[in-house]
């Protein structure tokens, strides 16, 4: 759809429509939801201790665990959440032929856009959190109907951010910090997968997994962005590109190699 696109308008309308589509099938699902939500919601002591568990110990269960975790992404994104993955993917490659993301524009513009963005997406999305709380997070509300608000924003809250970025770019771009942050983007593949792994690590390998409350697992945020910059500017340092970036690029060099093989065949 990407490449078939006949111009830029073409890709931003298509995204949006995609993008929509999947908020209606949200506010449907919500709307013909009558039952009680699973364990998964408000899980009972017993369960929380089946789940640490299994997460810890590994084995069979664990597989059996993770399969069915896998299922149900799958059926979410195949129902629903793929519908705003496409559309966001087809706007994200408007914006970027355009020359929107790639900052093309004067910092002017991107600054009046973040002004108006980033409150827009704010006033959209906090009163849906605000009912969520006063609704007691009932299921119903909270999984499906209170969601719209928060996905009609999100979208605008991002762009907002990249905005304010690209509007202030010419400040930041000195900083330090924004060349070893623009390092971490470069390898953002390595970098997902490095989170994965130090967490995996710390939390099932050495048994950390449900022994803090939410703000003490804040403390762990700083650690693991400080073991991402200095991944990436070490790795940088002797290599072109992460390890997982170029695996991909390898791997869709060959797929493009030999879709091109079969068309001269």
């Amino acid at each position: 759809m990407i490449r078939d696109a006949k111009d830029t308008m073409t890709l931003l309308r298509t995204g949006v429509v995609l993008y929509v589509i999947g908020i209606a099938v949200l506010l449907l699902l919500g709307l013909i939801s009558h039952g009680e939500p699973g364990s998964f919601w408000q899980p009972s002591a017993a369960e929380l201790q089946y789940e640490k568990f299994w997460k810890l110990q590994g084995g069979v269960e664990a597989w059996r665990s993770r399969l069915d975790l896998l299922s149900s992404s799958l059926l979410a994104i195949g129902a629903q959440y793929g519908w705003q993955l496409a559309g966001l993917m087809l706007f994200g490659a408007g914006l970027m032929r355009s020359g929107w993301l790639r900052n093309r524009y004067t910092p002017a513009h991107y600054r009046r856009l973040a002004t108006w963005l980033i409150p827009l997406s704010l006033l959209i999305q906090l009163p849906g959190v605000a009912l969520q709380w006063h609704l007691n997070w009932d299921y119903r509300w909270s999984g499906f109907l209170l969601q719209v608000p928060r996905e009609l924003g999100a979208s605008l809250q991002a762009m907002g951010y990249l905005a304010l970025v690209y509007g202030f770019w010419p400040t930041f771009s000195r900083w330090r910090i924004s060349h070893w942050l623009t390092q971490v983007g470069r390898m953002a593949l390595s970098n997902y997968l490095l989170q994965t792994l130090i967490c995996t690590t710390l939390f099932y390998r050495f048994g950390l997994y449900q022994q803090f409350d939410r703000l003490q697992l804040l403390a762990f945020v700083p650690l693991v962005w400080l073991i991402n910059l200095l991944f990436s500017k070490l790795w940088l340092h002797y290599f072109k590109q992460g390890p997982m970036e170029w695996l991909w690029r390898w791997l869709t060099a060959m797929a493009a190699g030999e879709n091109a093989q079969r068309k001269t065949n």
